[in-house]
């Protein structure tokens, strides 16, 4: 899942969430769960390394490289670590 949708979410920047939201939406195949994520991050169905480095990046807006050892080491993939970050 992208971060730059929860990011511009979070910034409550319409144009941008609609916009990254739909690029999401193409990309994953999934517009129920993108919106699901978008909606309640803490409640969407998505596996819960990814909502735990969805949850870092976008509310501290860093990540470290014990944070993507960690993130890694949870069963994150470096695809789904480089996706959340673009």
């Amino acid at each position: 899942m992208r971060l730059s949708i929860l990011d511009s979410g979070h910034g409550k920047c319409v144009w941008c969430t609609k916009a990254h939201a739909a690029v999401a939406r193409a990309a994953y195949r999934d517009a129920v769960k993108v919106d699901a994520v978008l909606s309640d991050l803490e409640t969407a169905a998505i596996e819960e390394p990814v909502r735990a480095m969805l949850r870092k990046l976008t509310h501290e807006h860093a990540a470290h490289a014990g944070d993507m050892r960690a993130v890694l080491a949870a069963g994150v993939s470096r695809e789904q670590i480089a996706d959340a970050r673009a």
